[in-house]
């Protein structure tokens, strides 16, 4: 699936709609986990949503001279609307959603980001090692990870799985976890994402353990995910305070359990 042919198929605002099946849900969401522009216009889609659902519920007064508070209130709405729409027809050249259009389905207001949004990743980055460090590293790894570094990570993924063959090297189990993470191939993930959570203090631990999160959050796995989570955090690193965030927007999630 395009970026191309989700403009043409109107897919982000069926995927909101609830009007997609479910083998097009599925693709589509396999494609914006890893499309950055996908997943921004989807955002922006869903809190139009959440806006045109909060307009519904909001009944305006028969008369106007009663209660001219209301039309008001409906006035700032309908502005921030035409912005939003605004935004979407400039970034990315598509006719915005209509109200008449969104109005069709009654759905509930979001009140946060989906289990599907939250489980989205960005792969993390690589920089090789300079000088001396680089002679020491496998030449399957390096090679696989300049491949990596290119975004190819399907393509990654043999020369990293011969760089597991040291057992004990935590670098190719963690990022032949992202790839396959990134490829959609999410069991294989978190084999390997467990894997380098075994090998202990290492410094992939923190991000092993996050990156498991996200695997685990795919497979809806929450109970799971937010453990990992918790033990990303007790570990103060870079990711603290991300994966703090992440574990407040599960735990507010209705149906996170």
């Amino acid at each position: 699936m395009t970026c191309e042919e989700i403009e043409t198929g109107e897919l982000a605002e069926r995927y909101v709609l609830g009007q997609l099946d479910s083998d097009g849900q599925a693709a589509y969401e396999a494609h914006y986990f890893r499309c950055s522009r996908c997943f921004e216009e989807l955002q922006l889609r869903q809190g139009m949503q959440a806006e045109l659902s909060a307009m519904a519920a909001v009944r305006p007064a028969a008369h106007a001279r009663q209660r001219p508070h209301a039309w008001i209130a409906w006035g700032a709405v309908a502005a921030m609307l035409a912005v939003a729409m605004g935004l979407a027809w400039w970034r990315f050249g598509s006719p915005p959603v209509t109200p008449s259009v969104a109005h069709k389905a009654r759905l509930p207001a979001q009140t946060g980001p989906s289990l599907e949004l939250l489980a989205r990743v960005d792969p993390p980055s690589y920089t090789p090692p300079s000088l001396r460090g680089a002679a020491t590293l496998d030449i399957r790894f390096r090679d696989a990870m300049a491949i990596y570094r290119q975004g190819q990570f399907a393509a990654a993924i043999p020369g990293l799985l011969a760089a597991t063959a040291d057992p004990k090297s935590p670098d190719p189990q963690f990022f032949l976890g992202i790839c396959y993470l990134m490829d959609g191939r999410v069991e294989e993930a978190i084999t390997h994402l467990r894997a380098t959570v075994d090998l202990g203090p290492t410094l992939d631990l923190e991000m092993a353990h996050f990156y498991l999160a996200k695997a685990l959050l795919r497979e809806k796995e929450t109970s799971r995910a937010e453990g990992e989570l918790e033990r990303a955090i007790a570990l103060h690193g870079d990711l603290e305070a991300q994966s703090r965030e992440l574990l407040r927007q599960l735990k507010s999630m209705p149906d996170s359990r």
